[in-house]
C-alpha cells in the first residue's frame, strides 16, 4: 500500500480502522437515499505515489460498504474507476492511479439514473524558505511554504520525520536477550518512529512554527523535513446522508540533522 493511500487515512483504502465496517454489499440492495459517499485524492511528491480513491457505504461514514455494478458506476476526471479492494479487511473501494499533478478533480457517481458530481481542487506546496542543514531541538522552527495562503477548509502540516530508529541496550553485562529493556549491546531493545509536527488551518497563512517543546520527540541524528497540504469539505451533490471529500499534497522532502 503506498504513502499516498495512507494521506487519506481509513475513509477510503483502510477501511477497518476507527470502527468502519469491512463488509460489503451489492447496490442493488441499497436504497439510493441510504449511500453515504467519501472521495479523495492524494499526491505524494517524493514517491510520485499519486492516486483518486472512491468508497461508498450504507447508512454513515462507518456503515458497510457497497459493491457497485449494473446501472450504478463511479467517474474520475471522465475515466471510470476501478475496483482498488486489497483484500476482505478493506471492503469495496474504487481507485485510479494518477501519473501526473492536475489542480481540479471531478467525482460523478451515477446511481438510480441520478448523476451526483463533487469537485475538489489540490494546490501543490513546496519550501518556499531555504531549509537549515541541522535543526536544534533547543529553538522553535518556524518556515513559510510555498503555494496559495490558506484558504478555508484547509489545514497546512509541517513534519519533520525520522522514520524507525531501533534502540540497543547499553548493560555491557548482559547478554543474550535482545529485546528486553536491559538487554545488551548491540542488541535490539526496541523500535521507535520518532518525528515532529505542527499544523494551522487558519485562513491566510503562510507557514508554520514547530515549538522547542515539539522537536524534542526526536533523537539527534538524520532526519527529514516535508509539507502536507489537505482539504476537506461536504460533497456539493449527494443523497440525503451527504459524504466528504478530501485531497491531500505531500511535497518533496528535504534532509535535515537534528541537534540539540
Amino acid at each position: 500500500m503506498g504513502i499516498a493511500k495512507l494521506l487519506l487515512g481509513g475513509a477510503i483504502v483502510l477501511g477497518g480502522i476507527a470502527g468502519c465496517s469491512v463488509d460489503t454489499i451489492k447496490v442493488d440492495q441499497v436504497k439510493g437515499d441510504a449511500i453515504y459517499a467519501t472521495y479523495g485524492v492524494s499526491y505524494d511528491a517524493d514517491n510520485n505515489m499519486n492516486f483518486a480513491g472512491a468508497r461508498f457505504r450504507v447508512g454513515g461514514a462507518t456503515g458497510t460498504n457497497i459493491d457497485l455494478g449494473g446501472g450504478s458506476s463511479v467517474t474520475h476526471n471522465g475515466n471510470a474507476m476501478r475496483d482498488g479492494t486489497l483484500s476482505k479487511l478493506t471492503g469495496k473501494y474504487y481507485e485510479q492511479p494518477l501519473d501526473k499533478y492536475e489542480r481540479k478533480h471531478d467525482f460523478v457517481f451515477t446511481n438510480d439514473g441520478k448523476k451526483y458530481r463533487n469537485s475538489i481542487s489540490i494546490e501543490k506546496i513546496g519550501f518556499a524558505d531555504k531549509v537549515p542543514e541541522k535543526i536544534s531541538q533547543k529553538e522553535p522552527l518556524t518556515l513559510k511554504f510555498e503555494g496559495p495562503p490558506l484558504a478555508n477548509g484547509e489545514t497546512i502540516t509541517l513534519t519533520v520525520d525520522q522514520g524507525m530508529l531501533t534502540q540497543q541496550g547499553n548493560d555491557p553485562f548482559k547478554g543474550g536477550d535482545g529485546g528486553k529493556p536491559n538487554a545488551g549491546p548491540g542488541q535490539e531493545v526496541a523500535k521507535h518512529f520518532p518525528f515532529a509536527f505542527n499544523s494551522t488551518k487558519v485562513a491566510g497563512a503562510t507557514g508554520v512554527t514547530i515549538t522547542a517543546d515539539q522537536l524534542s520527540a526526536l533523537k539527534e541524528g538524520s532526519a527529514k523535513i516535508y509539507w502536507t497540504r489537505t482539504m476537506e469539505t461536504k460533497l456539493q451533490e449527494a443523497g440525503p446522508l451527504g459524504g466528504t471529500i478530501v485531497g491531500s499534497y505531500k511535497s518533496q522532502s528535504k534532509p535535515v540533522t537534528i541537534t540539540k
